[in-house]
């Protein structure tokens, strides 16, 4: 099944990622879709299998990536001033009302406080989770886009215009939400965690009303702060 995406979506995901592609791609670049050979997952509620299978890492031209590691039950990320993203697309639309996850973090963090990281130099996040919400956009042509922007609309089932990101471990207090500093097409979320043992912490979030998602994205960044850590997500929960 052909997956598309749109250009707001992905100029959001490109936001995100790092001032740096922006400085490098054309924002009038025309975004679509892609026949993809990607397998449709058909996502139920109930705890998602973190395999390596189900997701494909997007990187950045002229930004490190992270070194990812699938382990049985978890994902690692290590950054090195580096960014990343996984994305999980959704073979049908799937309205989510819920998410938990347990997620550990440490390492060297250089965002300095909540107003430094609603700007876009201290745009960076330990771990953070994005459910990528679904549109109705019309097809835009592919041609001449960077390469990870035709990734992701390959990987993609559904057209989608915005993202939600939850941030735990963020200096926001839990609930606050802010616009991304690079789109407004991207808002962030301050989530609440409590401590369990060995390090691990357990956030999780409701939202008011369900939210038709195409698919989600794990991401770790320390390319705005010059940050270098590792973190790691584990029993992650969608309902």
């Amino acid at each position: 099944m052909g997956g598309r995406i749109y250009w707001c979506m992905l100029f959001g995901i490109l936001s995100i990622a790092c001032s740096c592609v922006l400085n490098h791609h054309d924002q009038s670049e025309s975004i679509g879709h892609k026949s993809s050979s990607t397998n449709i997952i058909q996502l139920n509620s109930g705890v998602l299998e973190l395999s390596e299978d189900h997701f494909t890492s997007i990187s950045f031209k002229r930004i490190p990536p992270n070194q990812i590691e699938f382990k049985e039950d978890s994902i690692v990320f290590q950054v090195r001033e580096s960014a990343s993203f996984l994305l999980y697309p959704f073979g049908s639309v799937k309205k989510i009302n819920q998410l938990r996850f347990d997620w550990k973090s440490k390492g060297e963090f250089n965002v300095l406080s909540a107003k430094h990281e609603a700007t876009k130099k201290g745009d960076d996040a330990r771990i953070r989770l994005g459910l990528i919400l679904k549109s109705k956009a019309d097809f835009i042509d592919l041609f001449g886009t960077p390469e990870w922007i035709r990734k992701s609309a390959e990987v993609l089932n559904h057209p989608a215009d915005r993202i939600v990101f939850l941030l735990p471990g963020a200096f926001h207090e839990p609930g606050t939400s802010w616009k991304n500093p690079y789109s407004p097409k991207v808002d962030m979320i301050s989530i609440p965690s409590t401590d369990l043992s060995d390090g691990w912490k357990q956030s999780e979030f409701l939202f008011e009303i369900p939210l038709e998602t195409v698919g989600f994205m794990i991401m770790a960044d320390g390319d705005n702060t010059h940050s270098s850590f590792s973190s790691e997500i584990k029993n992650l929960h969608i309902d």
